[in-house]
């Protein structure tokens, strides 16, 4: 959440534009691809759990295999999926809430 938003919220909810951005998130998709040979840091998932920004989210990850086959498998996943985008995350990334609207925003305003 932006900080508005995050006094909004706090306040006891959304209003006009914020609450459309809420809404929209909500119904679009991403998938998030990570590869990993073993497990995934903390950083990283703790992200995936609570730095989505209201974006519903289908987790696909390769464990273990080489990094060419897993990314070519994660790839062809993705691209199956019938969500709206595809994040790919290295498994030791982590980022600040915000980070994946902002970047669905810049998509947004790149499609038109």
């Amino acid at each position: 959440m932006r900080v508005n938003e995050v006094r909004m919220h706090q306040a006891g909810g959304m209003r006009g534009e914020q609450e459309y951005e809420a809404k929209m998130r909500s119904s679009e998709r991403i998938t998030v691809a990570v590869a990993t040979r073993a497990t995934i840091s903390a950083p990283t998932r703790h992200c995936l759990q609570n730095a989505m920004d209201g974006f519903a989210k289908e987790e696909i990850i390769v464990v273990g295999k080489p990094v060419v086959a897993a990314r070519n498998e994660l790839a062809a996943r993705a691209r199956a999926s019938t969500n709206d985008f595809i994040l790919w995350v290295d498994d030791d990334a982590s980022w600040a809430r915000g980070s994946i609207a902002r970047a669905v925003d810049l998509l947004h305003s790149r499609r038109g």
